[in-house]
């Protein structure tokens, strides 16, 4: 009986303050080996740990934040920044580059324990679980990737780039519906932005249609928790230069709010 009450106790511990393992490592900065360890951070998708250079005692510390399959981590030692590590998860190992101020270097990185808490991604998806299947709300689709498309020696230029979408919705009757959308295409984050009232179309169910007088026509597509969105032109819709709208969206949360700063 003591025994189930300890093992029971230290579930419940676990479960209130929380249990995160820590990743183990190694690999290189540019033509320096190096062993790292990183484990969730306090908030939601942040990560903090420390490495240090093979043969050294001195630790540098780290901590970011992560998008989905990438992250971004801020070097420092002994409070002061001495560099950003921009890098692509792909199954155990981590990619990509180690820059500060002009000099920059490539970095490969390895997971040796088999632990990888520190990677699990809090995502649209997992925002979706909570919300209704009321067709009014809040939709969204997220990537992330290393854009470094300015990128060149002696100015390494590089960041977390974001391409996706967000949508309002709210039903009006049941024979229309009220929407907003933006998506963001494309490593130079053209926007396609469009609102306005769609009308139900008369054969197909749960779509609307949305068409302006210089010939827009957006096509909306409703299922549980989730949208798509296709527009037939560029122009004609007002979008920025290679934006494009043909999306699918989840639903994140219940909040309609069309005044978003446009």
């Amino acid at each position: 009986m003591k025994k189930t009450f300890a093992l029971c106790s230290i579930f419940l511990l676990l479960v209130v303050t929380g249990f995160s393992q820590t990743s183990k490592l190694t690999g290189a900065i540019g033509p320096y080996s190096v062993e790292m360890s990183l484990t969730k951070g306090a908030d939601v998708n942040t990560i903090s740990g420390k490495y240090n250079y093979k043969g050294k005692t001195a630790f540098l510390d780290i901590k970011g934040q992560l998008f989905d399959d990438v992250m971004l981590l801020e070097e420092s030692y002994k409070g002061k920044e001495t560099g950003s590590f921009y890098l692509q998860i792909e199954g155990d190992s981590l990619t990509g580059k180690w820059v500060h101020e002009t000099r920059s270097y490539d970095v490969r990185l390895k997971v040796v324990n088999n632990t990888y808490d520190c990677f699990d991604y809090f995502s649209a998806s997992d925002k979706s679980v909570d919300v209704s299947g009321d067709i009014n709300g809040t939709y969204e689709v997220e990537y992330y990737f290393l854009n470094d498309m300015w990128f060149e020696e002696g100015k390494p230029d590089i960041e977390i780039g974001y391409n996706g979408a967000t949508a309002v919705l709210e039903k009006i009757n049941e024979d229309s519906l009220r929407f907003f959308v933006e998506a963001i295409c494309g490593p130079t984050y053209h926007f396609a932005i469009a609102d306005g009232v769609a009308v139900k179309h008369p054969e197909e169910n749960q779509t609307y249609v949305y068409i302006n007088e210089d010939g827009c026509e957006i096509i909306i597509k409703l299922d549980i928790r989730e949208v798509s969105m296709s527009a037939n032109a560029q122009m004609e819709c007002g979008f920025g230069a290679r934006a494009y709208l043909d999306h699918s969206m989840i639903k994140t949360s219940e909040e309609v709010e069309f005044d978003r700063g446009y």
